[in-house]
């Protein structure tokens, strides 16, 4: 298994099909000493299915957490932290805890991505700054149906006016293929007060792409992640700009779970 520091993973499942697992989920599902699977109240759990064909035969540790799917806050009480949602999230962290305090890494498998609607996100904000995590991208339902029905989610660049409406509609906005738009709407965000709720992500999983290749690689490869704000007057095509109308704020400072 690669090396790494984390103690907590984020794995990602993908859509249903085990055969769209990432080759890092796979590699992690095979090698991690404790796995975790989100679980509806009677056991059953979609997780953990599609993950079965990838683990090890033996000697792995398996905990399911229940969550009450079918009885889900309504949006006005989604960020209450006393609702079942929250109550069984604290539980897993906590279970989660007890084992990285004793140095045993713990993986969490989420079906699609764990970061698109995914439990874990849930998870991470309660370790997140006490524990190293890592999150391991899956292909998110939208994309796999988006593939499988041959209707692509997005193709066209949006003018200035549609942005500024957008930054007022939704809670968070993904910028990609950021580069030849970088300076005009880097100063659209920074006109309406919104430069400081944008993450630029620059060439991400390059660093191990020129870590894995054969063969000299001429193109600057290094991964950048910081602040838009901080960002010069150019950016590269691979290149995007992650926006959230509540910028850092999701993240609940809590003390370290016992």
């Amino acid at each position: 298994m690669t090396d790494t520091n984390s103690l907590v993973y984020g794995i990602g499942l993908g859509p249903g099909d085990p055969s769209l697992l990432t080759l890092r989920a796979r590699d992690l599902l095979q090698n991690l000493p404790v796995l975790a699977f989100p679980a509806t109240e009677n056991g059953e759990s979609m997780a953990h299915d599609i993950a079965r064909p990838h683990l090890a035969t033996h000697g792995q540790k398996l905990h399911f957490f229940r969550m009450r799917i079918d009885q889900a806050a309504p949006p006005e009480e989604s960020s209450q932290e006393d609702s079942p949602q929250e109550d069984s999230y604290d539980s897993c962290a906590a279970w989660i805890v007890s084992h990285v305090e004793r140095g045993l890494a713990v993986g969490i498998g989420c079906v699609g991505d764990p970061f698109f609607h995914g439990s874990f996100q849930y998870i991470c904000r309660r370790l997140s700054g006490h524990y190293p995590i890592e999150i391991i991208p899956g292909i998110s339902a939208p994309l796999a149906a988006a593939c499988r029905g041959l209707k692509p989610i997005a193709s066209a660049s949006m003018a200035d006016e549609d942005i500024a409406q957008a930054l007022s509609a939704h809670d968070s906005i993904a910028f990609i293929k950021w580069g030849r738009h970088h300076q005009r709407v880097k100063a659209l965000l920074e006109k309406h007060g919104e430069i400081d709720k944008a993450l630029y992500a620059e060439r991400i999983g390059f660093n191990e792409l020129r870590a894995h290749s054969t063969k000299t690689i001429n193109l600057p490869m290094t991964e950048k992640l910081i602040p838009l704000s901080q960002t010069g007057d150019e950016a590269p095509y691979f290149s995007l700009v992650l926006w959230h109308a509540r910028g850092a704020s999701w993240h609940r400072k809590t003390e370290k779970i016992p």
